[in-house]
């Protein structure tokens, strides 16, 4: 059943964590004044003709495009509901995963540029997407123990 509320939460969780691959979660304040980006590729700075990483965060936009792609693969999934379950789990966890690596990466830039650190809205959304799996997880529990007391009734 893809029309469940379940699939709208994982969409929701899914079209959040593809924004934060786009969209920069921080934001570094040089001692010169100029203000850097950070955001799922790390911090960039724009030359003449040419773009340089300065600080790379692979690891944070592997952890946000997985949770991403876990939400999308168990919207589909809707016939093996504890399946379901198992990969809500599982990307709850990621997703609060990528919350840790995004302050962890977001302070060490910071520490390489010695910096000041400001965080953006972005930095809530993983934490967003958190709850969202949960609801999600109770949905596909709810919907699951409905079908066992069907069964029970036959």
């Amino acid at each position: 059943m893809i029309q469940r509320i379940q699939s709208v939460y994982l969409l929701v969780s899914a079209i959040l964590m593809a924004v934060i691959v786009f969209i920069p979660f921080g934001s570094l304040i040089l001692k010169s004044g100029a203000v850097v980006d950070f955001g799922a590729l790390g911090v960039t700075v724009q030359t003449d003709a040419t773009t340089v990483v300065k600080v790379s965060a692979w690891p944070v936009l592997v952890m946000v495009s997985l949770s991403g792609l876990v939400s999308l693969l168990t919207i589909f999934l809707f016939k093996k509901r504890m399946l379901q379950i198992r990969l809500c789990a599982f990307n709850l966890i990621v997703s609060l995963g990528c919350i840790a690596l995004m302050f962890i990466y977001l302070h060490q830039a910071g520490k390489y540029f010695d910096a000041k650190v400001y965080y953006s809205v972005m930095m809530a959304f993983p934490a967003v997407c958190a709850i969202l799996q949960w609801l999600a997880m109770r949905a596909i529990g709810k919907d699951e123990a409905l079908i066992r007391s069907i069964d029970r009734i036959r």
